[in-house]
């Protein structure tokens, strides 16, 4: 056996399943999603996407009050000015940074959103799902859901690892999946992942590769290995992985509006697509620091939080220190982290949380290593300083609320093509047509036709990002919202900046217009990808 303190000697029976910007309409319309995360998971065909976006509608829990007192960040040693010189540069910059909280000393210091995010906006944490549902393996060990970690895969799906397959691959135990140490021939974000997420059966895909090397000899870190969790404990447990988590940790941690995606086969995604609060990402992380006691109440075993955080590769390999789905950056820090800057930071020697959202992979790093690390050991209060708390407030409120630009003159291009329909060459991206409408003096408007549907969204033409209502075309099962603006580069081209709230991809477009023609360059970051559209006036 495994040593596992929280080892139960013998399985409960199993119980069968409850259930066997702009105009790219960004991540959830079938291609544009595809794209956007294709090299966030591995997905690389967009029948994956597609068959990925069939899910539940979101599941909520009742919010609690925030458990922690604000205060001046002086009092827990960290100064207000350097916050605020940080949050000057994400604004002066505009970094793809979305929102940073930090927690220290059991006091909320900080709690900043950039427009157009907020306090309510769901973000898609992408990996950082990996270490939730390393909690949830945790709490499904106590309640007898599992038995132990060193039971078989094949045990709980048999109907993926048969006889005639490497005998190897019926020796794959769960604790090799926590490891990622399946030894199966495994990527990320590469073309096994990619035509793995492009099947109809992700975890057939996955079982069918050959073996590389014996489970437990090699890290190879691969979402299709989580997701093997998602499908052993909805199995095993009699529900849904999203309705095990609201009973036993998103519902006694009192997380807001909870949204997570589902496989063509049932199972919530493990390893990605779970849309959380950046609030509840810290409280998430609270837990931990506070050994899985939650007002007072344990909720993730004290002794698999010890286990699941510490280095489980000693003797595989050196470059890497990995726990139970945690990464372990010394002997002090340990983190979730998803594809695109999301992250989940711990230290319980400095008694520090951090939570932050983004779409940029190095951004966030960067602030933290030169605005913020440097005050995180310090156990005295700082002399206060009101100047810069008052600093600090105007800069919160300011990134929330940008004030608006002068709008320039428009070319007599935009009076041209206003309310004209532009049909579109076929695109992998999905776009049949789009109309752009100029009869505000502050905000535009567009129309979409995509193969999977049409949807409008307002154009802030102020420097300002406009929200709109896309409903159920998008990259959460439901209630999408996409925020956009533009500018006219020149009297001929109109560049939109586009996002899908919660999605880490932004979608920049240039659409040029020449006699009754359009050419739309569409790039994606920080994908690094793009793509180019052609069409013609009707």
């Amino acid at each position: 056996m495994i040593l596992n303190p929280l080892c139960i000697a013998a399985r409960t029976a199993c119980k069968p399943p409850a259930r066997a910007v702009a105009f790219a309409a960004p991540a959830a319309m079938t291609a544009v999603l595809a794209a956007a995360v294709a090299l966030t998971v591995g997905l690389a065909e967009p029948a994956a996407l597609t068959a990925a976006s069939a899910a539940a509608g979101p599941r909520t829990s009742t919010p609690f009050d925030i458990p922690w007192e604000t205060c001046a960040p002086e009092e827990v040693g960290i100064s207000s000015d350097a916050l605020a010189n940080m949050l000057e540069r994400i604004d002066n910059e505009d970094l793809e940074i979305h929102s940073i909280v930090i927690i220290k000393d059991e006091r909320l210091v900080l709690e900043a959103y950039v427009h157009p995010y907020d306090r309510d906006t769901i973000h898609n944490v992408k990996s950082v799902s990996k270490s939730v549902i390393s909690a949830l393996v945790g709490i499904a060990l106590r309640e007898g859901v599992i038995g132990g970690l060193d039971e078989k895969v094949c045990d709980y799906l048999p109907q993926y690892i048969t006889e005639d397959m490497d005998a190897r691959k019926r020796e794959i135990s769960l604790y090799n999946l926590l490891t990622m140490t399946s030894g199966l021939d495994l990527d990320e974000n590469g073309p096994i992942s990619g035509r793995i997420f492009g099947t109809l059966d992700w975890l057939k895909a996955t079982y069918e590769q050959p073996m590389a090397l014996d489970p437990g000899t090699r890290f190879l870190y691969s979402t299709p290995l989580t997701h093997t969790m998602s499908a052993i404990l909805t199995e095993s447990g009699g529900m849904g992985l999203h309705e095990f988590a609201d009973a036993h940790l998103f519902g006694p941690l009192g997380f807001g509006e909870v949204q997570w995606r589902t496989g063509p086969k049932g199972y919530n995604f493990g390893g990605a697509e779970l849309f959380l609060r950046p609030i509840d990402m810290a409280k998430f992380g609270y837990l931990f620091l506070k050994g899985g006691v939650w007002e007072g109440q344990e909720i993730v075993p004290a002794e698999w939080v010890a286990e699941s955080t510490t280095n489980k590769l000693a003797g595989i390999e050196d470059r890497h220190r990995y726990g139970y789905w945690w990464w372990l950056d010394d002997e002090s820090w340990y983190r979730a982290s998803g594809w695109g800057g999301q992250a989940i930071a711990i230290n319980e020697s400095l008694n520090v949380v951090l939570a932050v959202t983004a779409g940029d992979f190095g951004a966030p790093r960067e602030m933290f290593r030169e605005y913020v690390e440097r005050y995180m050991d310090s156990s005295r209060e700082l002399e206060a300083s009101p100047e810069g708390v008052e600093r600090l407030e105007r800069l919160l409120h300011r990134l929330q609320h940008p004030s608006p630009e002068a709008v320039p003159d428009m070319p007599e291009r935009a009076g041209e093509i206003s309310g004209k329909k532009f049909v579109m060459e076929w695109n992998d991206l999905g776009i049949e047509s789009l109309v752009l409408v100029f009869g505000g003096d502050d905000e535009a408007g567009l129309s979409v036709d995509m193969t999977v549907g049409e949807f409008d969204a307002a154009i802030g033409l102020d420097g300002v990002y406009r929200v709109s209502d896309i409903g159920r075309m998008g990259d959460m099962p439901s209630g999408n919202k996409r925020a956009s603006k533009g500018y006219w580069v020149n009297d001929n081209t109109f560049h939109v900046s586009s996002r899908e709230l919660g999605n880490p991809v932004c979608f920049e477009y240039d659409l040029t217009f020449d006699r009754g023609e359009i050419e739309a360059t569409v790039a994606f970051e920080p994908l690094g990808r793009s793509s180019t559209l052609r069409g013609k006036a009707e």
